[in-house]
């Protein structure tokens, strides 16, 4: 997978080959590849069967749109999407000690000092998080500055720090949350979470935007279709035990089962969007300084 080891996808993989191994009787051992292209590289090159599977989403196509199409796979259609396993809850926080209680209090403080609030963000320039925050502050009418980190972890030190003054977040977040020194103000999804359901989406409160972050499994092009379909099954089986989905629930993340058709559906809509993106933001390696 293209993430590296500790952090919630990695430890969701794991716990998910757990049961994956109780369920089958086969072992699913996961290999960190983090890195730009590197796991969807090495997925790529795998033969197709059945043996080798890799962890799918929106990472290679922005790559490759980045890249202007120099890598040497189509980032859709030289692989096989299986299934759309979860997505992420994102949400807004500001510090505790902040006098802001609400979204509606962040605008009013906005527009008070145009251009003087920050935001951070985990995925940089043009990432995940950052685009459906460009899009709330263009629909509030307001100004902030956004400030890219490598990492949550980072940009949740730089808020409890003082040094920004909000950051979008996953569930790495709510720890702090927990201990009093972050607040959560909204979710950056399409409904609220079942754990904290006084705590609104920016939906809800009439900003239309969402952090779109599904995680799936495929594999390499031409994969047999009954070895899709095992794996296809025995995901959403994983996906329905308790157990499981408790884990989902304590680490933030939402069961977002496609199935393979859907899966590859999703895919193809959203690669025109990424080079959208790439485009908006200027992220074409080409075309930097």
């Amino acid at each position: 997978m293209n993430f590296p080891p500790g952090g919630v996808t990695d430890a969701t993989f794991r716990r998910m080959g757990e049961r994956f191994k109780v369920l089958t009787g086969q072992s699913l051992v996961i290999d960190n590849k983090p890195g730009r292209g590197i796991a969807a590289g090495a997925l790529n090159n795998a033969r197709p069967d059945g043996h080798t599977l890799g962890v799918l989403g929106r990472t290679q196509m922005s790559l490759y749109e980045q890249l202007n199409g120099r890598l040497p796979y189509h980032p859709v259609n030289d692989f096989t999407w299986i299934a759309n396993i979860t997505s992420s809850y994102f949400g807004l926080y500001v510090p505790a000690h902040s006098p802001w209680q609400s979204v509606q209090d962040v605008i009013k403080a906005a527009k008070a000092k145009p251009g003087s609030l920050t935001y951070g963000t985990a995925f940089g320039h043009g990432g995940l998080s950052h685009v459906p925050m460009e899009a709330f502050t263009r629909l509030a009418g307001i100004e902030m500055l956004h400030v890219p980190f490598k990492g949550d972890s980072e940009s949740i030190m730089m808020l409890t720090q003082g040094e920004i003054h909000m950051i979008v977040a996953g569930g790495s977040a709510m720890p702090f949350v927990d201990a009093g020194r972050l607040r959560l103000l909204a979710w950056l999804a399409p409904q609220r979470n079942p754990r904290l359901p006084d705590t609104p989406t920016l939906r809800e409160l009439g900003y239309p935007v969402e952090v779109a972050a599904p995680v799936g499994i495929g594999g390499p092009k031409g994969m047999k279709p009954e070895h899709v379909r095992f794996y296809e099954q025995t995901f959403q089986k994983l996906l329905n035990e308790p157990e499981v989905r408790a884990f989902l629930d304590e680490n933030y993340q939402r069961v977002d089962f496609m199935d393979s058709q859907a899966f590859q559906a999703w895919a193809t809509r959203q690669l025109p969007i990424e080079k959208e993106i790439v485009t908006r933001f200027n992220l074409n390696n080409d075309k930097k300084p």
